[in-house]
Protein backbone atom coordinates (compact mmCIF):
# COMPACT_ATOMS: atom_id res chain seq x y z
CA UNK A 1 0.00 0.00 0.00
CA UNK A 2 2.83 2.39 0.79
CA UNK A 3 4.29 1.73 -2.66
CA UNK A 4 0.95 2.67 -4.21
CA UNK A 5 0.80 5.85 -2.12
CA UNK A 6 4.31 6.82 -3.17
CA UNK A 7 3.53 6.11 -6.83
CA UNK A 8 0.39 8.28 -6.73
CA UNK A 9 2.11 11.19 -4.99
CA UNK A 10 5.14 11.10 -7.30
CA UNK A 11 2.95 10.94 -10.40
CA UNK A 12 0.66 13.74 -9.24
CA UNK A 13 3.43 15.94 -7.85
CA UNK A 14 1.31 16.46 -4.73
CA UNK A 15 2.08 15.31 -1.20
CA UNK A 16 -1.61 14.54 -0.61
CA UNK A 17 -3.88 11.82 -1.94
CA UNK A 18 -7.36 10.39 -1.54
CA UNK A 19 -8.30 6.83 -0.68
CA UNK A 20 -9.95 6.55 -4.11
CA UNK A 21 -6.62 7.27 -5.81
CA UNK A 22 -4.95 4.51 -3.82
CA UNK A 23 -7.76 2.05 -4.52
CA UNK A 24 -7.36 2.76 -8.24
CA UNK A 25 -3.56 2.44 -8.14
CA UNK A 26 -3.67 -0.82 -6.22
CA UNK A 27 -6.29 -2.12 -8.66
CA UNK A 28 -3.98 -1.31 -11.57
CA UNK A 29 -1.22 -3.24 -9.79
CA UNK A 30 -3.46 -6.29 -9.41
CA UNK A 31 -4.11 -6.23 -5.67
CA UNK A 32 -6.31 -8.88 -4.13
CA UNK A 33 -7.39 -6.58 -1.31
CA UNK A 34 -11.00 -5.45 -1.36
CA UNK A 35 -11.71 -1.74 -1.81
CA UNK A 36 -13.20 -1.65 1.69
CA UNK A 37 -10.00 -3.09 3.17
CA UNK A 38 -7.84 -0.48 1.44
CA UNK A 39 -10.09 2.35 2.58
CA UNK A 40 -10.16 1.05 6.17
CA UNK A 41 -6.39 0.74 6.27
CA UNK A 42 -5.97 4.33 5.05
CA UNK A 43 -8.64 5.96 7.18
CA UNK A 44 -8.14 3.98 10.41
CA UNK A 45 -5.22 1.61 10.80
CA UNK A 46 -2.53 3.66 9.07
CA UNK A 47 -3.66 7.15 10.11
CA UNK A 48 -2.00 8.69 13.16
CA UNK A 49 -4.83 11.15 13.82
CA UNK A 50 -7.73 8.73 13.24
CA UNK A 51 -10.25 8.07 16.02
CA UNK A 52 -8.99 5.41 18.44
CA UNK A 53 -11.18 2.51 17.32
CA UNK A 54 -8.76 0.07 15.68
CA UNK A 55 -6.88 -2.67 17.51
CA UNK A 56 -3.73 -2.30 15.41
CA UNK A 57 -2.57 1.10 14.24
CA UNK A 58 0.43 2.59 12.47
CA UNK A 59 1.57 6.19 12.18
CA UNK A 60 2.15 6.13 8.42
CA UNK A 61 -0.46 8.65 7.29
CA UNK A 62 -1.95 11.88 8.48
CA UNK A 63 -5.40 13.16 7.62
CA UNK A 64 -4.98 16.75 6.44
CA UNK A 65 -8.57 17.43 5.35
CA UNK A 66 -11.77 15.51 4.83
CA UNK A 67 -10.89 12.61 2.53
CA UNK A 68 -7.33 13.86 2.03
CA UNK A 69 -4.23 12.27 3.49
CA UNK A 70 -0.46 12.54 3.29
CA UNK A 71 2.38 10.20 4.00
CA UNK A 72 4.24 10.84 7.25
CA UNK A 73 7.97 11.11 6.65
CA UNK A 74 9.81 7.85 7.32
CA UNK A 75 6.78 5.54 7.06
CA UNK A 76 7.69 1.87 6.67
CA UNK A 77 4.65 -0.27 7.55
CA UNK A 78 1.29 -0.87 5.82
CA UNK A 79 -0.11 -3.38 3.35
CA UNK A 80 2.09 -4.01 0.33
Amino acid sequence: MLEAIRAVTVRSGSATFTPLEIVAEMGRCGTRYAESTIRTMITSHMCLNAPDNAATTYDDLERVDRGTYRLVRGSQSGLN
